[in-house]
């Protein structure tokens, strides 16, 4: 039997607001092991994510739209993060998805 949308996706997830650091969301990111972390407005409303797509984004401002893949990035990020240390204290909210995509409770995962 198919298993629904939210069956497939209810985890605890670490939330960040828009105004903590990419840095502090970095951390919670790779420790919660998801792809993306709900981000949260001054009100505690869910304002949009912040995941891997974010981060890459927030490192290399300005170039991903035109790269076709992330093999220039080397495995140690904290070599990135060195070359872009302001990326680290940057608010969130610059870098989150407000994307929204509605899915029903019962769409299955067939």
């Amino acid at each position: 039997m198919p298993r629904t949308i939210v069956e497939f996706l209810h985890r605890d997830a670490p939330v960040v607001a828009q105004s903590d650091a990419v840095g502090h969301a970095l951390e919670l990111l790779l420790d919660c092991d998801l792809p993306a972390i709900p981000v949260v407005d001054d009100d505690g409303r869910y304002a949009g994510i912040f995941g891997e797509r974010e981060f890459i984004t927030a490192l290399f401002p300005g170039y991903v739209s035109s790269l076709k893949h992330a093999g220039f990035v080397p495995k140690s990020i904290d070599t990135v993060l060195e070359k872009r240390q302001t990326c680290r204290i940057e608010p969130v909210g610059k870098h989150m998805n407000t994307e929204h995509i509605d899915v029903p409770p019962d769409f299955s995962d067939v």
